[in-house]
């Protein structure tokens, strides 16, 4: 287990897991607004495969393996597509299956994803 450790993917948000979680149950780590589930008109809403996306809200999935190897993060754009960046190797842009790019570019199949859902925040406010 991860505790109080904090890493960023390289589109400068923090990285969360189900390993990293904060408040008083959690071990101490703050997951920067990136949530499971949102509200939305009263009804919950849960990040998932093919759920849509909130307005103001985009959606992050995280793959994380045993090793670090096989973690990565993506995040979906507007027009439903995932885009990857790792460090300072090249941005991919117009990915149409998250799964099957983490699985080709990173880790083993066994590697669940776990989604989220982050409120769009104004030129890097949160």
């Amino acid at each position: 287990m991860v505790v109080n450790r904090r890493d960023f993917t390289a589109f400068g948000e923090e990285a969360v897991s189900v390993q990293r979680v904060g408040g008083g149950s959690g071990n101490g780590y703050e997951a920067a607004g990136a949530k499971q589930s949102v509200k939305v008109d009263g009804v919950k809403v849960t990040a998932g495969e093919g759920v849509a996306t909130p307005a103001g809200y985009y959606k992050l999935v995280v793959f994380e393996g045993k090793s670090y190897l096989n973690t990565h993060v993506m995040k979906q754009e507007s027009d439903g597509t995932w885009s990857s960046k790792n460090g300072d190797g090249s941005r991919f842009s117009g990915i149409k299956d998250a799964n099957a790019f983490y699985q080709s570019a990173y880790g083993p199949a066994s590697v669940k994803p776990t989604y989220f859902f982050r409120k769009i925040s104004r030129l890097g406010r949160r």
